[in-house]
């Protein structure tokens, strides 16, 4: 076949300049908004992501438990109508605040992310349908159904693999 390596120099085969008629797909970089308490806006602003555009408009919104849910609402839709923001972050404390403005929001553009605040992690309701199965689960599981013994073989199994390890990384040792 390619004997000389000559393929790798074929310059009409490789097209640095392209062509006229293609069409650019990249889009420039756009910002990250963020509404939420001022301990989670000044974290986000401190790792570089806060930006002011020519009209002196931030692309972050502090919100406590004073603000007026008028007030989030207003940043909420500003920022999921402006063309440089990308991803709009919103803590869950002010998302539950104009929960039904986050629900109905339906584009991906940009995306609306709920976030933790400084109140810490939270845990995210299950739907009914996967809390009803996680329920069946656990009653199988004290009623010493098939799910226990799903659980015996699962620890069997990863004792005769740190089993092997063990000698596995005494073979090791013994040919050095």
């Amino acid at each position: 076949m390619f004997t000389d390596n000559s393929y790798l120099l074929d310059d009409e085969s490789i097209n640095f300049d392209g062509d006229e008629d293609e069409e650019e797909y990249i889009k420039p970089p756009r910002l990250i908004a963020i509404i939420g308490d001022e301990d989670t806006c000044a974290g986000f602003v401190l790792a570089g992501i806060g930006e002011v555009d020519d009209l002196e408009i931030p692309n972050y919104f502090i919100a406590d438990s004073k603000t007026d849910d008028y007030l989030l609402e207003k940043a909420f839709d500003a920022f999921t109508h402006r063309d440089d923001i990308g991803i709009v972050l919103i803590t869950r404390e002010a998302s539950e605040k104009i929960s039904n403005k986050v629900k109905n929001y339906k584009s991906v553009d940009p995306a609306v992310l709920v976030i933790p605040g400084h109140n810490g992690p939270y845990e995210i309701d299950l739907p009914q349908k996967v809390q009803i199965i996680e329920d069946r689960r656990k009653q199988g599981s004290r009623r010493g159904s098939t799910a226990s013994n799903t659980s015996v073989k699962t620890t069997q199994s990863h004792q005769s693999i740190s089993a092997s390890r063990r000698s596995s990384i005494h073979s090791i040792k013994s040919l050095k």
